[in-house]
């Protein structure tokens, strides 16, 4: 899973932020600029990409990038994983955000177009929409982490089936082999003791 980001400065140029060793050794190969590399273990951990989430987004807010996108395996099902790039931020049209939003998680909650429900908001509306940015950044870093770590474990399991029914039918294989040289050869001596049986004694 990488992180990249436009970088404001030179333009139609990208870097990445690798998460995990597999992009980090990628990246490197073909040559792409890498601005930092972070790992996360087997059980991804909200905390463990805290530092991940405060880089990214110390460089947008610094004016180093223009966006904030990842590309990961997006896990389907067990059988397939599409390579997907999506875009966090800047969000460029927040009703079709909230439409795949929608169409992923499928809320069961109606919502009103009018609410004359008097709130009060703390902190302040102005603090809380500082935050939120934040928090949704984060968030779906996060369920994008685990989708990368599910499509990660699901190939694990497809290649180790794969390999564990092929060690099986090559031991059936090398087992039909055995026998029929087995009973080859016992037919063999079958047939020599009743030869030297048959031979007319001199």
């Amino acid at each position: 899973m990488a992180l990249g980001t436009i970088n404001r400065r030179k333009p139609h140029s990208r870097a990445f932020i690798a998460i995990g060793n597999k992009a980090a050794r990628f990246l490197s190969a073909t040559r792409r600029e890498l601005l930092a590399h972070f790992s996360v273990g087997d059980k991804v951990k909200f905390s463990e990409l805290k530092s991940v989430v405060d880089f990214a987004i110390s460089e947008y807010s610094n004016g180093n990038c223009d966006t904030i996108e990842v590309l990961y395996p997006n896990f389907i099902n067990t059988l397939k994983q599409d390579t997907t790039l999506q875009k966090i931020v800047p969000i460029d049209n927040f009703d079709e955000l909230l439409g795949s939003f929608k169409k992923k998680y499928k809320p069961t909650l109606t919502l009103h177009d009018k609410d004359d429900r008097e709130l009060l908001i703390e902190p302040s509306p102005k603090e809380l929409f500082k935050k939120l940015g934040f928090y949704y950044v984060r968030n779906t870093i996060y369920q994008v982490a685990l989708n990368a770590k599910a499509s990660e474990q699901s190939a694990r399991m497809v290649s180790m089936k794969a390999a564990s029914d092929n060690a099986d039918n090559l031991i059936a294989e090398l087992s039909l082999q055995y026998n029929k040289a087995r009973q080859e050869s016992i037919t063999n001596e079958i047939v020599e003791l009743s030869a030297g049986m048959t031979q007319p004694k001199k």
